[in-house]
């Protein structure tokens, strides 16, 4: 997710980062899980 320094986040072949769900939605809803937050990715920001 982030490049080895620490200092940004990686990008993928079309210059595009992306933070995982366990980082973005799982430190908050901790008693949930990635297939938890996946599915409800999807209502809040339109797209898995």
């Amino acid at each position: 997710m982030f490049t080895d320094d620490g200092n940004f986040v990686r990008v993928d072949s079309d210059g595009k980062a992306y933070l995982s769900v366990d980082r973005t939605c799982l430190t908050c809803h901790s008693s949930q899980n990635k297939a938890w937050a996946a599915a409800n990715a999807v209502n809040i920001h339109g797209t898995p």
